[in-house]
């Protein structure tokens, strides 16, 4: 990722940060390094600094929801294609399929 200090470049980041913590198991040190080589507690105040503006600014909070509802979306439809793939036993090699939508 870029190190810049534009606002919108900060704000992806940090709701890079956000959805990674959310939705993955990942160590902030691990997000961080996938994040251009971040520091743990860069990633940490970037998680709290999201948490914070969608609790203080509606408007925020509704764009960071669809910005989410995007994402899950785009990963349910790729696990429905998983699962249909493999139940309909089109696909012997269920790891091709997987590498195919990642």
């Amino acid at each position: 990722m870029l190190k810049t200090r534009k606002r919108e470049v900060i704000e992806a980041r940090q709701l890079f940060h956000f959805f990674c913590r959310r939705y993955t198991k990942m160590t902030l040190t691990s997000i961080g390094n996938m994040g251009g080589g971040l520091d743990h507690a860069t990633v940490l105040y970037s998680i709290r600094t999201v948490s914070n503006l969608c609790e203080t600014d509606k408007n925020k909070k509704k764009t960071f929801d669809a910005i989410e509802k995007v994402i899950l979306d785009n990963v349910n439809e790729k696990k429905s294609v998983f699962i249909k793939a493999h139940k309909a036993d089109r696909i012997s090699d269920w790891d091709s399929v997987k590498r195919k939508y990642q």
